[in-house]
């Protein structure tokens, strides 16, 4: 079986302009690229680190969903965070919790929260990418 590229048409083309799908089916796993709080157009979408947690865990969904697997198919996440502040870890794992409930069975998934310099883009915030396993 190839592998087969995920592009939900709802979210940004950068399959197109820069060679990058929000993740790729190999099997029964989905690898989901690194999502960030931007627009069709690659425009930022929120000025704070919530606004843009909530965006990235929209788009981190649509990807899921566009490729057929669930939340509760989702093993692993990684988190960037540009935010070196205290409240911001907690804000976070709230808000991961708070879609767990929403989607999925799973009280928790394996996770990584690294706080970097920077990130891709200017005024980004925060980047998410994760693994999903059907069983």
């Amino acid at each position: 079986m190839a592998n087969r590229p995920i592009n939900p048409p709802q979210l940004a083309d950068t399959a197109t302009d820069y060679g990058v799908a929000y993740g790729v089916v190999a099997g029964n796993i989905l690898t989901i690229s690194g999502q960030a709080s931007v627009d069709r157009e690659l425009n930022l979408v929120g000025e704070t680190f919530v606004e843009q947690t909530r965006v990235v865990f929209d788009s981190f969904t649509v990807t899921l969903e566009e490729a057929g697997f669930a939340w509760d198919d989702v093993v692993k996440i990684n988190a960037f965070v540009s935010v070196n502040e205290p409240e911001a870890l907690g804000d976070y794992c709230a808000i991961l919790k708070e879609y767990l409930r929403r989607y999925s069975s799973k009280e928790s998934v394996g996770h990584t929260y690294v706080v970097v310099k920077a990130l891709a883009l200017p005024g980004v915030l925060i980047e998410i990418d994760g693994m999903a396993v059907k069983s």
